[in-house]
């Protein structure tokens, strides 16, 4: 697992990903600790959230090549791995 220091670091070289305005099909994005978050409007699904941690940090990677990821819409976690008491 990270420490408070690193996943500061992370969080501070956040980056924000906008359209690209000569890419009809992209969407909005931000890259922390080099997975991305996109989150757009899509026109059957209304607002979309799509997670793509192909290339995060090795730091933030298990040996197993999984992501622990918590997923929280608004006060409500709605997927944590791995679980937290405080989650349920």
């Amino acid at each position: 697992m990270i420490d408070d220091i690193l996943s500061r670091e992370f969080n501070s070289n956040a980056e924000l990903l906008p359209v690209e305005p000569n890419k009809p099909d992209s969407v909005p994005a931000i890259r922390v600790a080099g997975a991305l978050v996109y989150v757009y409007v899509h026109p059957l699904y209304g607002l979309t959230v799509s997670v793509d941690v192909d290339e995060a940090e090795a730091d933030l990677t298990r040996a197993d090549g999984t992501v622990p990821m918590r997923v929280q819409v608004g006060v409500a976690t709605v997927f944590a791995d791995p679980p937290h008491d405080s989650d349920r």
